[in-house]
């Protein structure tokens, strides 16, 4: 059973305090922009295997559809707290224009204060944040879960993934949604990375033979394309795992 951290007034308190020592404040009731456009095109990219992971997962179930119909929204952020994908209904677009939530955003404490972002990034664990314990006024009707994406094969956080409502009764549910769409995504990061490393191992007659393969050619066929033993291709098969 994983552990999902609610904010204390101790951690409040000690983070209000560390904001007050940096003369932190959030008076004007907008998000800042805090990356040029050039720095978050190549943010972006960098996290296009998380982004198309997330895509395919809430456009092919129709629970997380209907959610963002009801006014739940996702917000991705990668290592650093810059949101590089938000995911919410139209309905929505006029409210986040007047209060700059938008792509390229710092959700970081030091940019944004206290919210679920940047406490999954302090404690480095799953956080979910309730209304008036956001420090910001314009986040009072907010209840957000935010969660680090582990890549395991490199033992790194490399992104944050926050579910959000504004008005919303009970928040509770919402850490089992986020943490199923995060199990997910970190089990095709690791597909991926076992991929790229089986890549590497690849010589240019394994991928002559996958190729082949791939196109349905028969094992003779290969052999006199390939100009090699049947035993030899038989080696190269078993050590795929294809069969």
């Amino acid at each position: 059973m994983f552990e999902v951290i609610t904010i204390t007034k101790e951690s409040r308190e000690y983070v209000e305090l560390y904001l007050k020592l940096s003369r932190l404040n959030f008076m004007d009731g907008k998000f800042k922009k805090s990356i040029e456009a050039e720095e978050f095109k190549h943010r972006k990219e960098r996290k296009n295997d998380i982004i198309a992971a997330l895509d395919n997962i809430i456009n092919t179930d129709f629970l997380y559809s209907r959610m963002i119909d009801e006014g739940y929204f996702f917000v991705l952020c990668d290592e650093d707290g810059y949101i590089i994908q938000l995911i919410y209904n139209s309905r929505l677009e006029n409210y986040f224009k007047e209060i700059n939530f938008t792509e390229g955003v710092s959700l970081k404490l030091e940019n944004s204060g206290i919210n679920a972002v940047s406490l999954a990034m302090e404690y480095k664990q799953q956080y979910q944040i309730c209304g008036k314990d956001h420090q910001w006024d314009i986040l009072e009707n907010w209840y957000c879960t935010a969660i680090p994406i582990i890549d395991y094969t490199n033992a790194l956080i490399v992104a944050y993934l926050d579910l959000s409502c504004a008005n919303c009764q009970n928040i509770d549910y919402q850490s089992f949604i986020l943490r199923n769409i995060v199990k997910c995504i970190e089990k095709a990061l690791t597909y991926k990375n076992k991929l790229y490393t089986i890549e590497l191992e690849l010589t240019s007659i394994d991928t002559a033979i996958i190729y082949c393969l791939a196109h349905g050619m028969e094992r003779k066929d290969i052999c006199k394309r390939i100009h090699i033993a049947e035993n030899t291709l038989k080696n190269h098969i078993k050590n795929f795992g294809f069969y």
